[in-house]
């Protein structure tokens, strides 16, 4: 199945700290499942931060969604 979330040519390790803050290191030792999560959120973040062309109520709703599976 093809992945649904955006396309970001920003490298995970980099994004994670650029977008939230958390240093690499520190990601580095949490479960996989919720460094993704962490690491998908953190390009939806960067996209309705970057991009004025992103409605961020999509992006919420995608947000919500993602949350509500990974609990």
């Amino acid at each position: 199945m093809p992945n649904k979330g955006p396309h970001i040519s920003i490298p995970l390790e980099r994004l994670v700290p650029r977008v939230l803050g958390i240093p690499a290191a520190e990601t580095a030792a949490w479960p996989t499942g919720v460094r993704e999560t962490v690491c998908a959120l953190a390009g939806e973040m960067f996209l309705v931060r970057y991009n004025p062309f992103i409605d961020p109520g999509l992006v919420r709703k995608s947000v919500t969604e993602a949350l509500e599976k990974a609990c």
